[in-house]
């Protein structure tokens, strides 16, 4: 019983997400956001969104989460995003947008930053001076959110 708790207790939080925490910054308040060169998902229809482009000022940061390589990440994960980032030491990191259809057939969806919604309306608790003159909803990304919420009440396939 002690082992099977510990294997179902013990377990780094991408074997469930597919990401797990990876750094933050103080220094900026966020990143922007950008698609993954050569993904193509269902949940992409309808966004507009193009490979490789950046979409808004501070939609990645302060905190963001990205892909392990540590045997725990779900086989079937799309990285949907992949930002650029610089953590408070000056390392270049990076922030990964994902999702995965879990063998129950759920959607499982983790949008690797906490700012992720500040593309979704213009309110700011604290506003980054750098985003100054800058349009802060991203259309695009209210669409992705949108089909991502409407894939939650959908039963896919492993085939997704």
């Amino acid at each position: 019983m002690d082992r099977i708790k510990w294997l179902v207790l013990n377990r780094p939080e991408n074997a469930m997400i597919g990401t797990m925490y990876s750094d933050l910054t103080h220094k900026q308040v966020g990143f922007s956001w950008q698609l993954s060169t050569g993904i193509s998902s269902f949940l992409l229809n309808g966004t507009g969104l193009q490979p490789g482009q950046h979409y808004g000022c501070d939609v990645v940061g302060y905190e963001w989460d990205r892909v392990f390589a540590n045997g725990a990440t779900p086989k079937n994960l799309h990285i949907l995003g992949r930002s650029g980032t610089v953590a408070d030491n000056n390392t270049a990191d990076e922030s990964d947008t994902t999702y995965y259809v879990a063998p129950s057939g759920a959607l499982v969806f983790a949008a690797g930053a906490i700012y992720w919604t500040y593309a979704l309306d213009s309110y700011r608790l604290h506003a980054d001076p750098l985003c100054t003159g800058q349009d802060l909803v991203v259309p695009g990304l209210q669409e992705l959110m949108a089909n991502i919420m409407d894939a939650l009440i959908v039963h896919h396939s492993q085939k997704s």
